[in-house]
């Protein structure tokens, strides 16, 4: 679900974003668009010896894609990824090769998923043209915008498998029956609160001591409906917020979130 920058905390204060150095780790894949693919596979596996990924090596995303013929992915030894992406119909600026061009589909950086957020709205307070995006998928999210002379990039991160909320029993259940789950934060704070399990424990043990009734909600960020991103809490770190109500089916599984014999929480799964 594309993300509303209304939400944004860093975007309300107006002040310049950048990302510091550093932020982007590494270049995580190149795409190309190949007039011939038989040729292109020659040349880049025969001629320039890279890895072919075949079978279980290809993305489940794009198994379809590389049945079809339409997509096939190399890998360097460092680890980048090549995609060439088939465009049979495909024509060069100039017929003359010596004359710069460029036939690339975009570039890619990778990021860690808590501070995916802070590059979108680096690039929008930086008013860079954006082509798509962010977009959610079953590998993470992504977002594909141009740099100054029209070459599309694509920052991306890794998918989070769970996020994690705490709630009473009582109104958990009370939630399953209306199928969706709402906090008081939503109302005085404009979001739901919840945690990585990074600080899950940290945000029990300030917030929930001495509370018995209380349960451990694990959540499939991917299937949560309403707007959420990371933002940034000072001197502590990246927090998911849900920016709307809940929907209960996101929730993958809960348990009761007990203290042990010192006086603090425990993670039950």
């Amino acid at each position: 679900m594309q993300f509303s920058n209304e939400c944004s905390p860093a975007l309300a204060t107006g002040l310049p974003i950048r990302l510091p150095t550093g932020m982007l780790r590494s270049v995580h894949h190149i795409a190309l668009n190949v007039a011939d693919m038989n040729a292109s596979c020659d040349f880049y596996g025969n001629i320039l010896g890279l890895h072919r990924l075949v079978g279980d090596e290809v993305p489940t995303t794009l198994t379809a894609l590389v049945a079809a013929g339409k997509v096939t992915n190399f890998k360097t030894p460092d680890g980048i990824i090549l995609d060439l992406f088939s465009e049979p119909n495909l024509r060069s600026p100039h017929p003359d090769p010596t004359q710069q061009f460029t036939r690339a589909n975009h570039l890619a950086f990778d990021i860690h998923s808590e501070e995916f957020d802070l590059a979108v709205d680096c690039l929008i307070a930086n008013q860079i043209k954006i082509d798509n995006g962010p977009v959610s998928r079953p590998t993470g999210r992504g977002i594909y915008f141009y740099d100054p002379d029209g070459f599309m990039i694509e920052i991306r991160c890794d998918r989070i498998d769970e996020i994690y909320i705490i709630s009473s029993i009582s109104d958990w259940h009370s939630s399953q029956t209306l199928g969706i789950h709402t906090t008081p934060s939503l109302k005085s704070e404009g979001f739901i609160h919840s945690s990585t399990r990074e600080h899950i424990l940290w945000a029990a043990n300030k917030h929930y001591l001495g509370k018995t009734d209380l349960l451990l909600i694990a959540i499939d960020p991917q299937k949560i409906k309403a707007p959420w991103r990371f933002d940034v809490v000072k001197n502590i770190g990246n927090f998911p917020h849900i920016y709307g109500e809940l929907n209960v089916d996101a929730a993958i599984r809960w348990e009761p979130f007990r203290q042990n014999e010192s006086g603090l929480f425990e993670f039950p799964f």
